[in-house]
């Protein structure tokens, strides 16, 4: 029976009880106003203080948001009616019933689960295992205990092999300028941008810290039309044009107002706001989520501009880093040469659903060699 905290979940379903001195439930969660209810109980669980990709914010709005075609599955591990592990994941079902990280389909960015302890991780493991259904962990954050403890889990197959990484750019303790970040190099082009811009207009930057629902509005409609005047909107995918990834990430700056954690960068040139940055800084660190210039300054490069004042902002408030979301490219490579890797990560379990979804890995995976090998020919 489950107790306390997981008893208060409408909709969650018992999987297992697990224990080894304190009473220990694990708890499906399938609904937004249950994940809603653990609180800042998800939060104290970050294995990576600040990450914006694991909090209990962008969860709940993943949720809300983007598992329209999936189940949303939370998988909770409650110790003594207390949340010491969470696995965000939702349900797709074609070709294979299988597990993945949840929303990640949607908004491409990595992932991860949270937990108190070795033991807490250990608990949310097994509990995983226990569902028996095959995991597909795209862009996993490669924390070395997460991914042992997976390869350790008996009864199923694990397959892991190096992702995309991330850039991060560490800012010195007691930087008071962009001479100990950046290279000369850079720092020579981005003097060479501003003064294109100069000539277009005066150049501004603000970094905003909205304070209410009001003062957010007006700023995130402009980042709505500043990302779709560029190449987001002609494909289609600006945030304007992708319904359920705009309200994603309209929730998601709404939660993060309330905990006064969303920044917007916006530049101006000649009075017009020419590029924007979307970011929240948590755990002493600013994480850039988005980043959008209107292509009528494309000469000026704005998006280098507004990189420049959103980390002139972080260090002037001594910041520990920038962090870029997203893949590294040569572009940010760059800015900084500093990279957290990811994993990808799939699980098979000992079951025919399982061996059913190696074998149509495998498949696939032998065909693209084939492709591979027949075009080089």
């Amino acid at each position: 029976m489950v107790t306390g905290a997981a008893a208060t979940m409408s909709t969650a379903v018992h999987v297992a009880t697990l224990g080894d001195g304190a009473p220990v439930e694990v708890t499906v969660v399938r609904r937004a106003d249950d994940v809603a209810g653990l609180g800042d109980a998800w939060d104290r669980l970050d294995a990576h203080p600040g990450a914006p990709v694991l909090s209990h914010d962008w969860v709940v709005s993943a949720v809300e948001h983007l598992s329209e075609s999936g189940d949303p599955l939370i998988v909770c591990v409650f110790e003594s009616d207390e949340l010491v592990g969470a696995a965000p994941l939702w349900r797709s079902r074609k070709p294979f019933a299988r597990l993945e990280l949840l929303g990640q389909r949607h908004h491409g960015e990595p992932g991860g689960f949270v937990y108190r302890d070795a033991p807490s991780l250990r608990r949310l493991l097994d509990a995983l295992a226990s569902l028996r259904l095959p995991m597909v962990l795209r862009s996993f954050d490669a924390d070395r205990p997460v991914l042992d403890g997976l390869r350790h889990t008996g009864g199923c197959r694990v397959v892991t092999r190096s992702s995309r990484s991330c850039p991060t750019l560490e800012i010195p303790a007691g930087a008071t300028g962009l001479d100990r970040v950046l290279s000369a190099s850079l720092r020579s082009d981005l003097r060479r941008a501003r003064r294109r811009a100069e000539r277009i207009g005066a150049v501004a930057f603000e970094m905003h810290t909205p304070a209410s629902p009001d003062d957010l509005r007006p700023l995130w409609d402009e980042v709505l039309r500043v990302e779709a005047a560029g190449w987001k909107g002609r494909s289609g995918t600006a945030l304007r044009h992708h319904e359920a990834l705009g309200a994603f990430f309209s929730a998601y700056a709404r939660r993060s107002v309330e905990r006064k954690e969303l920044r917007i960068g916006l530049l101006e040139i000649g009075g017009v706001a020419a590029a924007a940055v979307v970011a929240v800084e948590a755990g002493n660190r600013l994480w850039l989520l988005k980043i959008g210039y209107d292509e009528r300054f494309a000469a000026a490069s704005p998006g280098m501009l507004v990189l420049e004042g959103s980390l002139t902002d972080a260090v002037g408030r001594a910041l520990r880093s920038m962090e870029f979301l997203g893949t590294a490219t040569p572009w940010t490579r760059r800015w900084t040469s500093a990279e957290r890797p990811f994993a990808a990560v799939r699980v098979y379990p000992h079951t025919p659903l399982g061996a059913a979804w190696f074998g149509w890995d495998a498949a696939r995976s032998l065909g693209r060699r084939f492709l591979w090998r027949e075009g080089r020919s």
